[in-house]
């Protein structure tokens, strides 16, 4: 397990140019993507394997298939991606340590260290997805509703995120008896741990689409979209 780790879209702008016989479009370089910044919810290191803590798991296994790099900043553990021959900026990768309902309260110093000692970063949130089945990874937009995650209800809260961040939601579906709305059924689930099989699928198919969207986010997809007022 990874310890406690950090292990605009720019749309191109157009302007016509006028000349005295034909009209073309100039295009304005792209900017430079900026460095990421993963964080991954869930709950202390007893609760790893369930469902809630999702996202530290798949975390953990970035780490390893990217060769991350454990580091530090400042007092908080940490880990960092180098794309150093295809000149990609940086992916970092934190563990937001402790429990997923206080995720702003403990995410927040050290988003503050990141800021003064690495500098700014995109942030991407990974975290478990009641209403996407198993095997499933879908982006949520800036600006986005928490929808009742409580962890992204307390990250939304702090002024070092609030909602401008970019979600990457990892299903983990509704496979259990009873009424899906009531709160100690749904508790019990998102507790409990993943079967094998189920586990499987997660390495299999889920880290490989969680790497192909932070890829694609390195060239400046999705980071900067929102969603529409």
């Amino acid at each position: 397990m990874l310890p406690s780790p950090i292990l605009n879209a720019a749309k191109t702008a157009t302007k016509t140019v006028t000349t005295t016989s034909t009209k073309v479009k100039a295009l304005k370089p792209t900017p430079t993507p900026p460095r990421l910044l993963v964080l991954s919810l869930g709950n202390p290191p007893e609760y790893d394997g369930t469902r809630h803590s999702v996202g530290h798991y798949v975390l953990s296994k970035l780490a390893r298939r990217l060769n991350a790099i454990d580091t530090r900043v400042g007092r908080y553990e940490s880990a960092v991606i180098h794309d150093v021959e295809e000149d990609k900026p940086d992916i970092w990768l934190y563990r937001v340590p402790g429990y997923m309902n206080l995720s702003g309260k403990s995410v927040a110093p050290f988003i503050r260290t990141f800021t003064s000692t690495i500098g700014s970063a995109e942030i991407v949130v990974l975290f478990d997805e009641l209403d996407l089945d198993l095997g499933k990874v879908k982006i949520r937009k800036r600006g986005s509703s928490h929808r009742g995650h409580n962890g992204l209800r307390d990250i939304q809260k702090i002024n070092e995120i609030g909602k401008e961040y970019t979600g990457i939601q990892i299903g983990i579906g509704r496979y259990y008896n009873g009424d899906k709305n009531t709160e100690g059924v749904v508790a019990k689930y998102v507790l409990s741990k993943f079967r094998p099989e189920e586990r499987e699928i997660i390495d299999d198919v889920v880290v490989d689409r969680v790497i192909a969207l932070l890829k694609e986010m390195q060239l400046g997809k999705y980071i900067f979209e929102k969603v529409k007022s």
